[in-house]
């Protein structure tokens, strides 16, 4: 049996001369796609295959049989969505496809799994330094996650501190009013007793005085 070398070597030389198969009118008509498609027709000049017209598809295009669906690295390509599918892969025989779907986290463990275990990741030509690049951009995002969270702890922190401040003025001034509206009656009752409380004069003459000066008062707002 011939390498899988030369397999390969006569495969990329087939595939430098083979053709573009495109889908019959697709030049004519713009709404005909140019994915392939069999012609049909009865008297189709693609399907009689005309001189001039699109090229049928037919078995002598394809590639050697032992070399189908490989890599150009000679690897057969698998395809991987977990950390599972890992466990059965053989790093002489298989190549390693890491799926779009996959997330930057799963990514990173997929990759450092497949560079501990010395498989080959076909979709990647540097994976230790995608890795290095994929781990710097996840410890950006973690650290600005956690300004995010901290900034809005301090925000709903500075609001707290300030509805608190609000209450305590309130109240004050509820307490202000309260002091005022309350303050005129008690001035009243001072005043009241006040006038009640009258000193009495302790010597005749001081008597004599106070005697004066009432009269003195009654002729006033007589007059």
């Amino acid at each position: 049996m011939t390498d899988i070398k030369e397999l390969l070597a006569i495969r990329t030389a087939r595939n430098r001369k083979k053709p573009a198969f495109v889908r019959k009118d697709t030049y004519i008509k713009a709404k005909v796609k140019a994915n392939w498609r069999k012609p049909r027709g009865k008297h189709s000049p693609v399907r009689e295959q005309h001189k001039g017209r699109p090229k049928l598809v037919s078995p002598g295009y394809g590639s050697p049989k032992a070399v189908r669906h490989l890599h150009q690295s000679g690897l057969k390509i698998v395809r991987i969505n977990n950390l599972k599918e890992l466990d059965n892969i053989n790093n002489k025989t298989h190549g390693l496809f890491i799926a779009n779907t996959v997330g930057g986290r799963k990514r990173i463990e997929m990759i450092k799994l497949a560079l501990k275990n010395n498989l080959q990741i076909l979709n990647l030509k540097e994976p230790q330094k995608y890795l290095e690049n994929l781990e710097s951009d996840f410890k950006k995002r973690q650290e600005f996650k956690k300004k995010k969270l901290t900034d809005k702890e301090k925000r709903e922190e500075e609001k707290k501190k300030s509805a608190a401040d609000k209450k305590e003025k309130s109240e004050k001034k509820d307490e202000k009013v309260e002091i005022n509206k309350s303050a005129p009656e008690d001035t009243k009752d001072e005043t009241e007793t006040k006038k009640a409380k009258k000193v009495e004069p302790k010597t005749e003459a001081e008597k004599e005085k106070a005697d004066k000066k009432e009269i003195e008062k009654t002729l006033i707002k007589k007059q």
